[in-house]
């Protein structure tokens, strides 16, 4: 088994768990991030991308969409991975 199935049988396992135990996970894992100070992990995201689009937001410019939508967005593109 590679360590992406691995992982996409983990993040179901997780997701199937009642909240109170999907949040008791996830501060376990959030409480990881503190020991990746060392690691050089690659976000795929450009920080200064997200500052202008931060203030893009807080002036008015950026074009905002429902969360409903952003989530159906994020999902579909899930599924195709």
């Amino acid at each position: 088994m590679t360590t992406t199935e691995l992982l996409e049988q983990l993040k179901a396992h997780a997701l199937a768990l009642p909240k109170a135990e999907r949040a008791r996970v996830a501060r376990e894992l959030y409480s990881v991030g503190a020991e990746l100070d060392d690691v050089d992990v690659d976000l795929g995201v450009d920080p200064s991308r997200i500052e202008r689009r931060a203030l893009a937001v807080h002036d008015g410019t950026a074009k905002l969409v429902p969360v409903d939508e952003f989530f159906d967005h994020v999902r579909s593109r899930l599924k195709t991975r």
